[in-house]
């Protein structure tokens, strides 16, 4: 029987597989803009497409959190998000959070539309829950 570290890592690899070469809408992503890192926080969502990230990124961990990180190609920004925001044209690459989940059995959805089979709740979560009941 997997441990509950190596199940969540399998939910994280599964999540990323799931999303991998799809176009998704995004509001918040982190950018390298020299060797800086640079969040962003959108009014309005960019076009981005999930490309080939790590499985180090993927299987990230902050204690007792899993963090997984996905790699972006931002593929389209709206005019009205590069003017109120305009190092977003500065960015040479980008990724955000996948789906998070931590050991304790709390789960924190990664922030993209569309979702295919919508997690705003977790399956997963509900498993561990009756496991640990």
């Amino acid at each position: 029987m997997p441990t509950r570290k190596e199940e969540m890592e399998a939910w994280a690899l599964d999540d990323y597989k799931e999303v991998l070469g799809r176009t998704i809408h995004v509001l918040e992503f982190t950018g390298y803009i020299d060797n800086d890192s640079v969040d962003f926080s959108l009014e309005e969502p960019v076009e981005a497409r999930v490309t080939k990230t790590p499985e180090t990124d993927i299987l990230h961990w902050n204690r007792p959190w899993l963090d997984p990180y996905w790699n972006l190609e931002i593929l389209k920004i709206p005019p009205a998000m590069m003017e109120a925001h305009p190092k977003l044209g500065m960015m040479t690459s980008t990724y955000m959070f996948g789906d998070s989940y931590s050991l304790d059995g709390k789960y924190q959805p990664a922030r993209y539309d569309p979702r295919y089979d919508p997690r705003e709740w977790s399956p997963r979560g509900e498993v561990w829950k009756r496991k640990r009941e």
